[in-house]
């Protein structure tokens, strides 16, 4: 058990999405008298910074509720992903662009349904309007263009309504949807059956089960190796 408050799956839970997502990850030391490790307290990556000093050590400063608390490196355990050797890079901050792509189509897609899937467009009259009037237009027939409503709206004069934009249909929505998923799963090396995509392959058999074991080899087992020698140079004694 690392601490009295946290089961070992809930230190490692946070401690993995902190070095996931931000390249490190940072648990505060207890020790004893015999300096053995007695208790690990896992700190959010976002309140630390990490400091070398002049004499080449490293020190930890961590913010907590408007306070800075400085740790010394036998005081830290940290878990650093690729980097410059002192902190691990951020991984959100590079896939920031396949992060907005996904959230501007999860955007665009609600948008769509709040809406009814209706578009914007011209609304075409025959004759010249005052301002007046086409701000009277714009109000009666808003339900053109948004809001969810069923109203049948009646179009007089030759008046017609012509729509602008592509269909979510024309600019691929659904698809580019998918392929943000695929796109971020490809940032931790997550293969696309095992994130249910089924598109790729329907059949459980060698070929699934090849890619689970090559998901082990090239992806697990660095993660996991990274993280028993962490564990062995900063938390166990000699």
């Amino acid at each position: 058990n690392p601490n009295r408050r946290h089961t070992p799956m809930e230190f490692w839970q946070f401690m993995l999405m902190n070095f996931l997502l931000r390249g490190n990850a940072y648990a505060r030391l207890v020790r004893d008298s015999n300096n053995e490790v007695i208790e690990m307290w896992p700190l959010s990556a976002d309140q630390v910074e990490v400091d070398v000093l002049p004499d080449k050590s490293i020190v930890y400063k961590y913010n907590y509720e408007g306070k800075v608390i400085v740790y010394s490196e036998d005081s830290i355990f940290h878990w650093r992903d690729k980097g410059n050797g002192i902190v691990g890079m951020s991984r959100l901050d590079y896939m920031r662009n396949s992060v907005g792509v996904a959230v501007e189509a999860q955007n665009q897609t609600l948008q769509t349904y709040l809406n009814s899937g209706k578009r914007p467009g011209v609304f075409m009259i025959d004759k010249l309007l005052t301002a007046e009037q086409r701000d009277k237009i714009r109000q009666n027939y808003q339900g053109l263009v948004e809001g969810g409503q069923d109203d049948l709206l009646v179009l007089e004069a030759g008046a017609k309504f012509e729509p602008l934009a592509l269909s979510p249909a024309d600019l691929q929505l659904l698809d580019t949807r998918r392929f943000s998923v695929e796109d971020i799963a490809r940032w931790f090396g997550i293969s696309s059956v095992l994130i249910n995509d089924t598109t790729k392959t329907t059949t459980w058999g060698t070929g699934i089960s090849q890619l689970i074991e090559g998901f082990y080899k090239f992806r697990l087992r660095t993660l996991l190796e990274s993280l028993e020698q962490a564990i062995e140079r900063r938390v166990l004694t000699s």
